[in-house]
């Protein structure tokens, strides 16, 4: 097992995804529900995308000077 596959597994715990009926959904931080998505593996994979843009977006923030 690599490391990655660790974060995989411990994530996929999280209260962060929700079935219902036959889709995937994530809960973000903000409180929005993101989906729907075919596979639950679907859904695990987007929500790292949006790990990371939110991440960028926050760098892009902290680095305007008001």
């Amino acid at each position: 097992m690599r490391a990655t596959d660790y974060a995989k597994i411990t994530h996929k715990k999280s209260s962060r995804f929700i079935k219902k009926n036959k889709h995937w959904y994530f809960k973000t931080r903000e409180g929005e529900v993101k989906g729907p998505y075919e596979t639950e593996e679907d859904a695990f994979d987007d929500v790292e995308f949006y790990i990371a843009l939110m991440a960028l977006h926050e760098c892009g923030r902290k680095g305007r000077s008001l």
